[in-house]
């Protein structure tokens, strides 16, 4: 089987939030940029597509964030996918529901689902989710790492709990029904552990954590039990796998020098426990730390091959590398 053939699908970027200035945006377009994904990046590692983060870093550590920031700081983020996608000449585009993505892929671009990493944008009383929708959001993860109107997040401290405090607010439980009806993919990423247990018991549709390892072989609080990892599966969801060291480590330690066997380690753990149809990849490239001998997108090819390695069959392996993303993601946004 040959690596080229097999395209990519990743779960989670914050290549937007690393996108600051015209600079960043010359070498996303044409490369040579020191982001983890750019297009020439995504071309050689046979990326295909991804789901891009909004995320919004707080102005002020002690304060929480506030929604009128956060709503005007993912409109420039928005504002700037909408530049990258009309200077791309066709090969970044924006993808509404399944349909578009099967069409951007065929053509050999990369098909953008836009995803807030933490729902600070959206108003409690959720009156502007409609307007985010018309805006292309198809993907919400509730909390980033801290608390805000919808639920609360999880620290980083490893071997610390996710158990760490109450599950959703009143208005987590509706955003969470209000997205599954609209057609926004619902991300448990960053959740605490009641925040999760929340969702999994009034989910209509699959849910996933889209950049997440687990528990057992690393003790960050960012990563999912056995039963937590079951319920999701149970939903017809999937775990997106990250590639960063220190939820890959047993030792949690934030360390480049990292064999990229750990990411094939825990999808096969994954895939031993829940099944195959229920792994997928989660880079978070551009908002972590990457083994360094896979450096960026690029490397798409150097984990397939891991994959090969610990005897997966090339249809697991495609459905790792993109066939259950699409199909999760079909069986939310339509």
């Amino acid at each position: 089987m040959k690596t080229a053939k097999i395209r990519i699908f990743d779960g989670h970027n914050d290549t937007l939030t690393a996108i600051k200035g015209q600079e960043d945006i010359a070498g996303f377009l044409h490369g040579g940029s020191k982001l983890h994904i750019d297009l020439p990046k995504a071309r050689v590692g046979n990326m295909s597509g991804g789901c891009f983060a909004v995320f919004i870093d707080a102005p002020d550590k002690g304060r929480p964030l506030s929604h009128g920031y956060a709503s005007s700081e993912a409109e420039k983020s928005v504002d700037l996918l909408e530049k990258l996608q009309n200077s791309s000449e066709g090969a970044f585009c924006l993808c509404r529901n399944s349909a578009d993505i099967a069409n951007v892929i065929s053509r050999d671009a990369v098909a953008v689902l836009l995803h807030f990493e933490g729902a600070e944008p959206v108003s409690a009383d959720l009156s502007d989710l409609e307007c985010w929708y018309g805006k292309g959001l198809r993907s919400v993860g509730l909390t980033w790492s801290r608390a805000n109107a919808f639920g609360l997040g999880v620290g980083f401290g490893f071997g610390d709990s996710s158990d760490n405090g109450p599950g959703l607010t009143y208005a987590g439980f509706e955003l969470v029904r209000q997205c599954q009806e609209m057609g926004i993919m619902v991300d448990l990423a960053h959740l605490n552990a009641a925040g999760i247990a929340d969702v999994l018991r009034i989910t209509q549709k699959p849910v996933v954590i889209s950049h997440g390892c687990v528990w057992n072989l690393s003790h960050s609080p960012r990563n999912y039990t056995d039963d937590q990892i079951r319920a999701v599966a149970d939903t017809g969801g999937l775990i997106g796998v990250n590639f960063h060291v220190g939820f890959l480590r047993a030792d949690g330690k934030d360390e480049p020098d990292t064999p990229l066997e750990l990411i094939s380690r825990h999808i096969e753990y994954i895939a031993d426990l829940v099944g195959i149809e229920h792994v997928a990849l989660g880079s978070d490239f551009d908002g972590a730390t990457m083994p360094e001998d896979l450096k960026d997108a690029a490397g798409f090819p150097k984990i397939i091959r891991e994959l090969q390695q610990s005897c997966f069959t090339p249809s697991e392996i495609e459905k790792i590398a993109s066939g259950n993303w699409l199909r999760v993601i079909m069986d939310n946004i339509g």
